[in-house]
């Protein structure tokens, strides 16, 4: 049992500490898989290639780009022509409002192609790292069902000699039945997790596998919540979004202002004025409260990781000790199991700490930037 245990952990920690490797195509000529061996940085590059959402915003800025032009061109053709109040339009070429809007849409799409990098970035970390850990798990869970059956034989060997009762040797089995439960669960989480990695990746119709080779690291999260709120204010693509659109509406009112005094397109301008200030404003404050909850979710998550680590700790200890009194009759098999499995259960915890953890800095180091979709 005890070389056993040492062999299982042994396994935890190589699982864990993966080589890096370059990048490579392989092909498992038995079923035709092919294998992509990537880095983290080399998974968000193959999204971001070809990508239809940045593909479809190129596009868009280049239609902003042309619409300039054609403003800029009509805005210098009226130049010299007096608007009149049955002439609305004219007055905003004259303004340059037109040239405005296109310039402020330009200027959008910069920051929202900014933010949508951000966001696949982010998306293709978040699935990498969820396809990584389940691998790791479901090795942890073969491991920890390969010792629930050479427990179950030692068991058996000893129920046969009158050595153990009969309840120790179902509770035995029952260990074997919950480790193939769970290895199986975790298979199964692996399959959808690979699924969705694929599907970042734009690799959803290969019949494709990874070798993920960056591990999760979780370094000390340091942070000033006050500084970082000021410069998710100045850069965020959605609270900037809001703020060039309430400007928009000023200029346009005060463009309409002197020609319809009053009238139904005065009200109207008036309305979407009032109507933008508040959505900027308002949507601002809960933009910004969102960065304090992602300040939060990293020191929530780095707090559980803690606790986890130490719960790790304590019951391997707790299965050292339980595993000597096990040796000198001082408890039963059941008891030894119980405490293997709470040390397993532990350690998977463990893992999932640290993911939960890697993904909140990541959110976090993004939210106070440009901001994520």
């Amino acid at each position: 049992m005890k070389n056993t245990f040492k062999m299982l952990v042994i396994a935890l920690i190589g699982v864990l500490l993966l080589p890096n490797l370059a990048f490579a195509d392989e092909v498992n000529a038995a079923n035709n898989v092919k294998l992509y061996t990537l880095t983290l940085e080399q998974a968000i590059n193959i999204a971001k290639k070809d990508n239809p959402q940045l593909m479809s915003l190129e596009a868009a800025q280049k239609s902003n780009k042309i619409n300039l032009d054609s403003a800029q061109l009509t805005k210098k053709k009226y130049k010299n022509i007096a608007p009149s109040t049955s002439n609305y339009e004219l007055a905003y070429i004259k303004k340059g409002y037109y040239v405005d809007m296109y310039e402020m849409l330009i200027r959008l799409n910069d920051k929202e192609t900014e933010q949508a990098n951000a966001s696949i970035a982010y998306n293709t970390t978040s699935a990498y790292f969820n396809y990584k850990i389940m691998q790791e798990l479901c090795k942890v869970a073969e491991n920890a069902y390969n010792l629930a059956n050479e427990n179950y034989n030692n068991v058996s060997k000893r129920f046969e000699l009158g050595m153990i009762a009969e309840i120790d040797l179902n509770n035995a089995y029952l260990s074997v039945e919950q480790c193939l439960n769970t290895l199986n669960s975790y298979r199964q989480n692996s399959d959808i997790a690979k699924e969705n990695l694929k599907i970042y990746l734009q690799l959803e119709n290969e019949n494709c596998d990874f070798n993920l080779t960056d591990s999760i690291e979780c370094s000390e999260f340091s942070a000033d919540i006050t500084k970082d709120i000021k410069l998710a204010e100045e850069s965020r693509y959605d609270i900037i979004a809001l703020k060039e659109n309430y400007e928009m509406a000023q200029k346009y009112f005060e463009y309409t202002k002197p020609l319809t005094a009053y009238s139904a397109r005065y009200q109207s301008a008036h309305s979407d004025l009032m109507s933008k200030e508040y959505s900027y404003n308002n949507n601002k404050n809960l933009i910004l409260l969102s960065v304090r909850n992602s300040y939060n979710a990293v020191l929530n998550a780095d707090d559980s990781l803690k606790i986890a680590e130490k719960a790790t700790d304590i019951s391997y200890k707790r299965y050292e000790i339980n595993k000597i009194k096990f040796e000198n009759g001082m408890i039963t098999n059941s008891d030894l199991t119980a405490s293997l499995n709470e040390y397993l259960s532990s350690a998977i915890s463990l893992e999932n700490a640290k993911l939960s953890y890697k993904l909140a800095v990541e959110k976090y180091s993004y939210d106070v930037t440009i901001g994520l979709k």
